[in-house]
């Protein structure tokens, strides 16, 4: 079983672009998307526990948040 098949809550595969970035500004790739939480992409480890700036973008139209 994968880990996002083990979310109690339904997560929504993302079509098309939607590009995310942490403070070392690397793009990120998110795999799926729920009110409560995120399953993204990253080649720098992130620490288990810590809480990350998240800037995404989608057009013309940006969300920055806290991730935890």
């Amino acid at each position: 079983m994968r880990l996002a098949d083990r979310r109690s809550v339904t997560r929504f595969e993302i079509v098309g672009e939607l590009w995310a970035s942490a403070e070392a500004m690397e793009t990120l790739r998110i795999c799926n998307l729920a009110p409560e939480g995120a399953l993204v992409e990253s080649a720098i480890p992130l620490p288990v526990g810590s809480v990350q700036p998240i800037r995404m973008t989608q057009g013309a139209q940006t969300t920055e948040l806290r991730a935890a």
